[in-house]
């Protein structure tokens, strides 16, 4: 257990990092598994609607540090080149 203030809020700021962290990869997974639904079924204007949403979460994530930008920018990549197969099909 923590004794001194700084420690004490230490644990508490951290806490709250950690739920804000989660956060925001949850939604990065929920958002990517709705891509992966709209390449299954073939649909490109769906998949290009859910690249959109989940460019935009990998973004706003490395901006604020729960992800880092180089794993945004490889996660973006993979999945453009995912939709750039179905899209040419």
């Amino acid at each position: 257990m923590a004794h001194t203030k700084s420690a004490i809020r230490q644990i508490r700021v951290s806490k709250e990092r950690h739920q804000r962290n989660q956060a925001k990869k949850t939604l990065i997974k929920s958002r990517r598994r709705k891509l992966d639904e709209a390449i299954a079924a073939k649909d490109v204007e769906a998949a290009k609607a859910a690249f959109s949403e989940l460019c935009s979460a990998l973004d706003k994530a490395a901006k604020i540090g729960s992800i880092k930008k180089e794993t945004a920018t490889r996660r973006k990549g993979r999945a453009s080149e995912r939709l750039r197969k179905i899209s040419a099909a």
